[in-house]
């Protein structure tokens, strides 16, 4: 089920206050937004999938155009999240990592809805939830941006979810800092902020699980510990960047506040060293005026290899960040009423 803002909001208070780690898989595709919710169904969890510009404009979804990138993500999303397969499992929607420059005209254009027409209907698609790209940012500018949509998001009714960061990731996230950030924001757009990405030590790209000895889990729980006390409500940790943790790095995280775990690079690489394989052991098979080439050349047939190995990634991790088995409970939470 995909969860628009309101229950997205609820899910995340959920995951704070039972200490559940959601894992955002950047999918840049189809056939990884179906292995996601896949892994949802069979941890029985809730789930983040989550889209960056570069895959918006990319030929799977915008061809170069952002906003109609957009539509038909949230559009073939929605589509496949309402499917009674997965009925039960809670799907957010995440727009991720908008550079700055363009973050303001693309989030505001998201929240307002993005109208298409089929046949004689208007469809109107909306995001779960909301970031963007603060590096280099400095924090009056990165609070204005947010503040920004936050309004247009405010003077339509709508109940936003925004995950915020700091704009300098290389030097770890001050917690005094952290709640002077986000109560300049509440005290002008209160409740947008659910989720706070700082800066505690985690890295970005090909680096092997367990190689990151940097990360700092005490930071989490104290970042999340003042914005708690300091807004009066609590806001979940988002993992910004999760690669080289290892799995008790990843767990130590869960119980220090994280709700949010961000998850690109080892899935990408996963998936193309999945088809690499696949291509490598089916070399003969593939080739002009095989017998069986045009059986092991269908997608149908290299996506079902693929997805073999990528659901079981997805799964372990969830079950790793505490998220398994929460996925009904999740739910039912959410539809409540938060009760």
């Amino acid at each position: 089920m995909l969860l628009n803002t309101l229950q997205t909001k609820r899910l995340y208070r959920y995951a704070c206050l039972n200490r559940v780690g959601i894992v955002a898989v950047n999918a840049d595709g189809d056939s990884l937004i179906h292995d996601t919710l896949l892994a949802a169904r069979q941890a029985d969890a809730p789930v983040i999938v989550e889209a960056s510009l570069w895959q918006l404009k990319g030929k799977c979804f915008g061809y170069g155009d952002a906003i109609l990138g957009l539509q038909k993500y949230i559009a073939d999303l929605a589509l496949m999240a309402s499917n009674t397969a997965f009925a039960d499992v809670p799907v957010v929607f995440h727009i991720d990592h908008i550079p700055a420059g363009q973050a303001v005209d693309i989030l505001t254009r998201a929240v307002a809805g993005m109208a298409y027409r089929v046949w004689d209907r208007e469809m109107v698609v909306f995001p779960s939830s909301v970031s963007f790209d603060a590096s280099g940012l400095c924090d009056a500018d990165n609070i204005m941006c947010v503040k920004s949509v936050g309004r247009r998001a405010a003077g339509m009714g709508i109940p936003l979810s925004f995950e915020v960061e700091p704009g300098i990731e290389d030097e770890p996230t001050r917690p005094a800092d952290a709640l002077a950030m986000l109560k300049t924001i509440e005290d002008d757009v209160p409740g947008i902020v659910d989720l706070f990405a700082p800066a505690v030590g985690t890295i970005h790209g090909q680096t092997a699980r367990g190689e990151n000895t940097g990360f700092n889990a005490g930071l989490v729980g104290q970042v999340a510990d003042a914005l708690r006390q300091g807004l009066g409500r609590p806001i979940g940790i988002a993992l910004h960047g999760s690669s080289g943790l290892s799995d008790a790095q990843l767990a130590a995280s869960v119980q220090q506040g994280v709700v949010k775990i961000n998850t690109c690079t080892m899935l990408l690489g996963a998936r193309a060293r999945a088809m690499q394989a696949y291509f490598n052991a089916h070399a003969a098979q593939i080739q002009a005026g095989h017998k069986d080439m045009k059986e092991v050349s269908k997608d149908t047939t290299v996506d079902s290899a693929v997805s073999a190995a990528i659901v079981s990634i997805i799964v372990d991790r969830m079950a790793v960040s505490n998220s398994a088995g929460q996925g009904k409970k999740a739910l039912a939470y959410v539809l409540s009423g938060g009760r």
